[in-house]
């Protein structure tokens, strides 16, 4: 994991326990990882205009994260480490396999839509841009043993393929928890 050059922004304590909220019901706290991953997924989404503004407002946003996120009570014994990888993204770090990536799934679900190349699957999600046509043609496709060699997977078993037509016979296997 890296920390970005940018300077950190001063955030408010509602926009820590907005990011928190994601990361905690989207990660299933399985690992520090799968946390700054989904953090990430948050952050990239509020630098991008098509989002709305502000933390709060993307973990809020209908329909994109958990039922409940901003709602449900987070009683953990993993609230520490939560809030240290909560306050690690505010700071700046980012997962450097999720790059620009704006979307995740549960690891383990298919579907037959051309436009996903994933880049990591961690915390029991399929992190994955969406891209064009012409980007799909020009970009690699990405099979298992790809991934693996690159590092962008758990140490579990992946198949995924992006990027033509084999993502509609893309499984993924995440193994059991």
């Amino acid at each position: 994991m890296t920390t970005s050059s940018i300077r950190p922004n001063a955030h408010s304590a509602k926009e820590r326990e907005c990011l928190a909220r994601a990361m905690f019901f989207e990660s299933h706290r399985s690992s520090r990882e799968g946390l700054v991953a989904v953090g990430t997924v948050v952050m990239n989404r509020v630098a991008a205009d098509e989002y709305p503004n502000g933390i709060c407002g993307v973990v809020g946003q209908k329909n994109q994260f958990a039922p409940g996120v901003m709602t449900r009570k987070m009683n953990s014994k993993a609230m520490p480490d939560v809030m240290a990888a909560a306050d690690a993204v505010l700071k700046g770090e980012r997962h450097p396999k999720v790059k620009n990536a704006k979307f995740f799934h549960q690891a383990g679900l298919k579907f037959p839509y051309k436009n996903m190349h994933y880049v990591l699957v961690a915390g029991g999600n399929a992190f994955y841009e969406k891209r064009s046509r012409a980007e799909r043609l020009d970009g690699p496709l990405r099979k298992q043993s790809e991934l693996a060699a690159a590092g962008l997977v758990e140490n579990k078993p992946v198949a995924i393929a992006a990027g033509t037509e084999e993502l509609e016979a893309m499984t993924l296997s995440y193994g059991a928890e």
